[in-house]
């Protein structure tokens, strides 16, 4: 695992689609399934793990569009009180189309508001993409 610290130095803005959620939408454990199943990680984590972070402070950041009628989340991001952003994930069918760094810039301003004057990540070695975008949004790698 890699860490790294952003420094918050200017605003950021939160771009629609992306919400703030503070309590936990009924469809959420479409999204979580369908992460689980993407990535083949079962049971990493349940609405049940989501809601008792909201309980502990956690922010969550959503994406979420109108598909076929209903909202679908298709990307997220979680900021604990620790002041670490984690757990982004987009879509696959949504990557590389700028949501995962509209999702990060969107939790800056959320640790901005709440008095934040930096972010840590932890990123795994394997994750180049992750590594990259990190590099590009100006986050310093920590070398502990």
């Amino acid at each position: 695992m890699i860490k790294y610290v952003k420094k918050l130095d200017s605003d950021y803005k939160i771009h629609y689609p992306i919400n703030q959620i503070e309590t936990l939408p009924d469809y959420l454990q479409l999204a979580i399934d369908e992460f689980q199943e993407e990535l083949n990680w079962e049971k990493m984590w349940s609405v049940e793990d989501a809601e008792k972070r909201l309980k502990d402070g956690w922010k969550f950041n959503t994406v979420e569009l109108d598909s076929w009628g209903r909202n679908t989340i298709f990307g997220w991001i979680w900021l604990s009180p620790e002041q670490i952003a984690c757990n982004l994930y987009v879509h696959k069918y949504y990557r590389n189309k700028g949501w995962g760094e509209k999702l990060i810039l969107s939790i800056f301003n959320v640790a901005k508001q709440l008095g934040y004057d930096k972010v840590y990540s932890e990123i795994d070695e394997w994750n180049e993409v992750s590594k990259r975008l990190v590099d590009r949004l100006g986050y310093a790698r920590l070398n502990i």
